[in-house]
């Protein structure tokens, strides 16, 4: 709010401040997504190891450190945080409660209550991870499918805008006296700003409609 201040009307600079505010959520929120996609994408992977240390006759624990090993980043870290939970006297199944409240994505929730159940009550818990592990394959193939439906919606939604700054490029060249004339007065300084933020609220909206979740 004080550097904008320095520039700009002080009507101005209290939405451009409150504007500003709330980018570190939106980074904060994009990295967490981000790290949620990639546990659940190769959360197959995990499965399958899982699965084939079962078959080969290791235990639960076994399988789950073979995991921690060999699974690739952010795998790794989460199921090591759980074999140290056993480790230290911790039962399997509250590990995995506990993993799922800090992963909580549908696909760990299915794994985990398929653990709990076979700790309960036993049964073929192998084959119930190799079949999870073609469920979570098949919803990726679905997502990325959907992705190349909808990449003509998200370009439409990049050239929409990214109209009003190429105008403004444009505007530059052929009258630039003209444009830093208005750019520096009451009223281009407050429509700019509220342009500037009903494109924020645009492209927010736009991303909405274009990206389908599967």
């Amino acid at each position: 709010f004080f550097i904008a201040n320095l520039f700009l009307p002080h009507s101005s600079s209290v939405p451009l401040a409150a504007l500003f505010i709330y980018f570190p959520f939106l980074y904060l929120k994009r990295k967490n997504n981000q790290y949620l996609a990639l546990f659940s994408e190769y959360l197959a992977d995990a499965t399958s190891i899982l699965a084939g240390s079962l078959k080969v006759g290791h235990s639960l624990e076994a399988a789950i450190e073979s995991v921690a090993n060999t699974a690739p980043h952010p795998l790794c870290t989460e199921f090591k945080t759980v074999s140290a939970e056993i480790r230290l006297g911790m039962p399997i199944e509250g590990a995995f409660r506990n993993l799922y409240h800090r992963i909580k994505t549908p696909e760990l929730k299915i794994l985990t209550t398929a653990i709990i159940t076979h700790q309960e009550l036993g049964g073929n818990l192998s084959e119930l991870l190799e079949n999870l592990e073609k469920t979570i394959r098949d919803r990726f193939a679905l997502e990325r499918e959907i992705k190349v439906l909808s990449s003509q919606g998200v370009f439409s939604m990049w050239v929409l805008c990214a109209l009003p700054f190429v105008f403004a490029v444009v505007w530059y060249f052929i009258d630039r006296a003209l444009l830093f004339e208005f750019a520096a007065s009451s009223l281009g300084v407050t429509l700019l700003t509220a342009s500037f933020m009903i494109q924020i609220v645009a492209f927010m909206w736009m991303r909405r409609i274009v990206l389908i979740k599967p």
